[in-house]
């Protein structure tokens, strides 16, 4: 194998590069005179290459081989031939005829690249191009400021920035620096159907945003670093057709990316980050890398997932940093397919999302396995700050954290060596159980039933409706949203509140109910459905947990929906009802109740109090107290007498008005959605409750079968007026609550008299 020095930079001439390597043999190298160190070899024209060759610049440091802004440099024509390049600039390439501006190699050849710079080369494509079967091999290079879309003119579905390759052969990258590279899909790399090798490497500043309306290109804008397409095609028509069967093989292929880093890469559409597209039988593996401050935005398809990562195959992600990373679905990672999914060692956080912020699961047919795995700080504006998933297929969670992220879809909670079995559902419907051991349970949005069995359980049923069975052990139960049952089973367990109506049944233990806590009382967003019922509460061994001070609520005997005892009643509602147990037998004083003060605020309500005497003197008396909580009581008199009249919409506000011992209160309003939300508090009886002109949204319901409290929300909408009367006995006292709503009209009677609320 012979060496071939060059002699002079020319373009072409006895002496030249180009002149060296037509006169080479296959296998021979060609070097430099220490002559041409810091020197640039420009060229008018490609120089083509038939033959396996060795181009090595390691004698002649900082010499550039340039394309002078108008042409390709290196073109590998010849099949099964090899070329290595080291020690080299591949620069200043302009190619607009096709890709691979500094490199373009042919179908099955092998393209070795070792402490190359490749900087500023434009092609419609990447600045190095495999054709399938090829084998690409770069070390210790640097790609950067390299441009694969042509100024935007590319019309190339392959464009990269960097590398790209066709299918049937690999790519293996090892201690490189890909650097501010854009093209239309794969800001830095592009692959298809190749085994890929990427490690100890850095990408940063990679951008592939511009390819967004590219509808040329299978994801337009995807893979702000990376864009792979699979590393195999499996035996399946989904995924190539039988007059493609040249792709297709039975045996896997691997996407490993290991030990490196990630960050500022722009992305639109899928991957800003990465976009592994691993198929059914692939190994995508993502370990030991850093993946920062990546973003992906909309594209032509309406897409925008997988701010750090999008990937699918059989995907194991360990001891990786996902953090500060954006997309409208999965901040930090979106996956899909229907393989198997493992997270293990990891921390994702501060990733930022509309649903999901650290992770979207799109996943179909298979399980998740995530493990010793930190979420910190993860937010989403709509749902699911760790979490987020539309399929029914369970997660399990293991020796993993949850802190401060938003929405707290999966609560707070550190999970140690204690939490080995930690499972969740998804947003359908999902029977989940635990192990003999410690286990955290999470239901997420569907129609759960989880059981915890053995050990010190932490069950989130999530929303919508759900059955939580605590076991054996010191269980922790919340019930989230919707009507739940609460099962504690034996054991100390504790109940944690919500909305919704929840169904809590101790068991064995001495258990603790939590109402409140330190910011809100629980069960008091609509108060004339939300509520818990207890069925086994001890006092004396039990213990509940309510905001404020006794002074912010009162016992009553209540029932509802064939359950009797004590209510606990809030300003708002009943927001417990405690079965078989009599108002008289239990006290809020008692030191059963631990009362939780947060910081608290005034209720600065304003409520009316109407009051029917039986006597003659039918004067009028208006007071109110210089208290702001003191109602404004008032006696019936000719002004509350009479049904007024009015045009709907010409009044925007209550009237309130009586005939004898009917009472009437109407909700009017100028077409506009006006809406009128409050209760009715009475000492006696409401009977024959009865309304009119409701529409579907309007909702009119007793808190509990007592009939003493009476809630509306009413929203006037095309009909201009909802109507609501009941009768009452005379010498009987009623409270009208309008809770927040201090800026709403009210007027009596037929003379339509203001009130001032």
């Amino acid at each position: 194998m012979a060496i071939i020095t060059v002699t002079n930079n020319a373009n072409q001439s006895e002496g030249s590069l180009r002149s060296a390597i037509q006169t080479a043999q296959s296998g021979d190298t060609i070097k430099f005179s220490s002559s041409l160190a810091n020197q640039t070899i420009s060229l008018d024209k490609f120089i083509g290459i038939d033959k396996s060759l060795t181009i090595d610049g390691s004698d002649v440091p900082g010499l550039t081989i340039s394309g002078g802004e108008q042409t390709n440099i290196f073109r590998l024509a010849q099949k099964n031939k090899n070329l290595t390049v080291q020690n080299l600039t591949l620069a200043d390439s302009h190619h607009k005829e096709g890709t691979g501006g500094a490199i373009w190699a042919t179908e099955n050849s092998n393209l070795n690249l070792n402490n190359v710079e490749v900087i500023n080369n434009i092609s419609q494509g990447a600045a190095i191009h495999g054709q399938e079967g090829t084998n690409i091999t770069v070390t210790n290079s640097t790609f950067e400021n390299n441009d694969g879309t042509l100024n935007g003119q590319s019309t190339k579905s392959h464009s990269a920035g960097g590398i790209s390759l066709f299918g049937g052969g690999s790519l293996t990258v090892n201690n490189s620096k890909f650097y501010d590279n854009q093209g239309y899909g794969g800001g830095a790399i592009r692959v298809a159907i190749s085994d890929v090798n990427i490690t100890d490497s850095e990408f940063v500043g990679n951008d592939s945003t511009s390819g967004a309306d590219k509808t040329f290109v299978d994801v337009p804008g995807g893979g702000g670093a990376l864009y792979i397409d699979g590393a195999s095609v499996p035996l399946d028509d989904r995924f190539a057709p039988p007059e493609n069967f040249d792709l297709r093989k039975p045996e896997s292929g691997n996407i490993i990316i290991s030990n490196n880093l990630f960050e500022k890469n722009r992305a639109a559409g899928e991957g800003g980050g990465i976009l592994a597209y691993g198929y059914n039988q692939d190994r995508v593996i993502i370990k030991n890398n850093e993946i920062n401050n990546n973003e992906v935005i909309d594209n032509i398809q309406g897409n925008a997932r997988g701010g750090g990562i999008r990937a699918s195959g059989f995907i194991e992600i360990d001891n990786t940093t996902i953090t500060n990373n954006k997309a409208e679905n999965g901040g930090g990672l979106y996956w899909q397919g229907e393989v198997p999914a493992k997270i293990s060692n990891s921390i994702l956080a501060n990733n930022q999302a509309v649903n999901g912020g650290a992770i979207y699961d799109g996943l179909w047919s298979a399980e998740i396995e995530i493990i010793n795995t930190n979420f910190d700080s993860n937010s989403a504006t709509n749902e699911g700050g760790v979490f987020y998933s539309k399929t029914n297929r369970p997660v399990s969670f293991q020796n993993s954290q949850f802190t401060n992220n938003t929405p707290d879809n999966i609560n707070d909670v550190s999970l140690d060596s204690n939490f080995p079995d930690i499972s969740s559902g998804s947003k359908s419907n999902n029977n989940i159980f635990g192990s003999e051991q410690n286990s955290y349970l999470v239901g997420l949005n569907g129609d759960d039933s989880l059981t915890g069995n053995g050990g010190n359980d932490y069950l989130d049923g999530g929303a919508n409706e759900d059955h939580l069975i605590g076991g054996t052990g010191n269980d922790t139960l919340i019930g989230g949203s919707n009507r739940n049952y609460l099962d504690g089973g034996e054991g100390d367990d504790i109940f944690v509140g919500g909305d919704g109506q929840d169904v809590m049944q101790g068991g064995g233990g001495k258990d603790t109910f939590v109402i409140g806590d330190a910011n809100k009382i629980f069960y008091n967003n609509q108060p004339w459905y939300d509520h818990a019922f207890i069925e086994d509460f001890q006092p004396g061994e039990d213990t509940m947990e309510l905001k404020g001070q006794p002074s912010d609520y009162r016992v009553d005997y209540a029932s509802n929906q064939g359950r009797s005892g004590t209510g606990i009643f809030s300003s708002s509602g009943m927001i417990a009802l405690i079965e078989k147990i009599s108002p008289d037998d239990f006290s809020l004083n008692a030191s059963y109740i631990n009362y939780i003060n947060g910081n608290n605020t005034a209720n600065n309500n304003s409520s009316m109090a109407l009051t029917q005497d039986s006597s003659e003197d039918n004067s009028v008396e208006l007071t109110q107290n210089s208290s702001d909580n003191s109602p404004i009581e008032l006696t019936q008199n000719s002004s509350f007498s009479g049904q007024p009249g009015y045009v709907a919409a010409e009044h925007n506000g209550l009237i309130i008005w009586n005939n004898d011992d009917t009472w009437h209160i109407e909700a009017t309003g100028d077409l506009d959605g006006s809406n009128f939300t409050g209760q009715i508090i009475i000492d006696g009886l409401i009977q024959n409750l009865d309304t009119n002109n409701l529409e579907n949204n309007d909702r009119v319901g007793f808190v509990d079968n007592s009939n003493q409290i009476l809630e509306f929300d009413l929203k006037v909408l095309e009909r201009g007026k909802d109507t609501i009367s009941f009768d009452v006995t005379d010498e009987t006292s009623l409270s009208l609550d309008l809770g927040d709503n201090n800026d709403v009209s009210v007027k009596a009677g037929a003379s339509l008299e203001e009130i001032n609320v």
